[in-house]
């Protein structure tokens, strides 16, 4: 017992809760990986949910540290910015055929069902979204609205309609569907990992935020 207590006030065991959001599951495998290297004995439990979700665990510290698309207003939290995410229409390879050129547009997207990224607390996608298909005067026939970008691509993968997405949300290889960029449309997403500013973890949880920030 008195080596296990050593063991946790060390780093060395203990536990680490990190959340995650759909957008950034693919991004935390490489962080998760170079942490058992170091501290093989300690527990990682991961949490799933949206952004406005995991923000809610932070705040009620019952996680460590999230994963996620940065928000606007990130002052209260200590972060760090991992490589930007551009945004591309996804669209069933079933359906490729209405789109002939490379490049889509808005008005060629508002001609199919479409499922729309439900907005996030923070985030201005979805806004921006819905602007650009006001500029090229066309009204998208949005069918779903849903927060989960994942199950935004299934459903995509299903035929129920296309999207627009933050690329890296793709964490696997999907044979149904296909990504393109959008005409006029430079939109790119920040994932971020963030804290609560001066919040006392556990000396796994510090040592989990050091490893991820330094790296």
């Amino acid at each position: 017992m008195k080596q296990r207590i050593t063991e946790i006030e060390n780093g060395d065991a203990g536990s680490v809760h990190i959340g995650v959001s759909s957008s950034c599951s693919n991004l935390l495998l490489d962080y998760i990986k170079q942490h058992r290297q170091h501290y093989p004995n300690v527990k990682i439990h991961i949490h799933n949910g949206n952004s406005e979700d995991l923000l809610t665990l932070l705040e009620q510290k019952e996680i460590d540290v999230a994963f996620l698309l940065r928000p606007f207003d990130y002052t209260r939290y200590d972060h760090k910015l991992l490589n930007l995410q551009s945004c591309r229409a996804v669209i069933p390879k079933a359906w490729i055929s209405q789109f002939p050129d490379y490049d889509v547009t808005f008005t060629q997207l508002a001609r199919t069902p479409f499922v729309l990224l439900a907005p996030l607390e923070g985030l201005s996608l979805t806004e921006n979204i819905k602007s650009s298909f006001q500029n090229e005067q066309v009204e998208p026939n949005v069918i779903i609205e849903c927060k989960d970008i994942q199950m935004v691509i299934q459903l995509v993968s299903q035929k129920v309609g296309v999207s627009v997405i933050p690329i890296d949300s793709l964490s696997t290889t999907h044979d149904s569907i296909t990504l393109r960029p959008i005409k006029g449309f430079d939109d790119v997403m920040e994932p971020a990992i963030i804290k609560l500013k001066d919040s006392h973890r556990s000396v796994a949880a510090r040592q989990f935020w050091q490893l991820i920030t330094s790296t």
